[in-house]
């Protein structure tokens, strides 16, 4: 399966009723000044998380004017796990804490992240199963 480059995203969308995301962004070709159009459908989402910016530059609303496609990985062997905590144990947030991520796609949107754990991703009509140990 090809690993796309960088561009500009044309389209995205969330569905959470059907446990996928899907976007297609314009890849611009520097050798050919050709513009080429990739579709990419992740699905069989079991978590996701969006982080806009970091530090205090996350609080600051994104401008969706131009959207670029920064960075694009698939990682069939994981090691990286996002797990909820509570920082403060004076908070009874203890109910929260069996919940975590194992991403193995990561999307790069300018200064946003998309971390995604997922069991399929489609690029231009291609299926490809993600498989990996989620006994981990």
């Amino acid at each position: 399966m090809e690993i796309l480059g960088t561009g500009v995203i044309e389209s995205f969308e969330f569905n959470h009723i059907h446990r996928e995301i899907k976007f297609a962004f314009a890849l611009q070709r520097t050798d050919n000044k050709v513009k080429e159009l990739h579709y990419v459908n992740i699905g069989k989402i079991s978590g996701f998380m969006w982080v806009n910016g970091s530090g205090v530059e996350r609080y600051i609303p994104p401008d969706y004017s131009y959207v670029e496609l920064t960075a694009f990985h698939i990682n069939e062997n994981p090691v990286e796990r996002i797990r909820i905590t509570h920082v403060d144990s004076n908070l009874s947030m203890e109910w929260c804490e069996g919940y975590e991520l194992t991403p193995n796609i990561v999307v790069e949107i300018g200064n946003q992240i998309l971390f995604v754990e997922a069991d399929e991703i489609e690029i231009n009509g291609e299926t490809k199963k993600i498989t990996f140990d989620k006994n981990q």
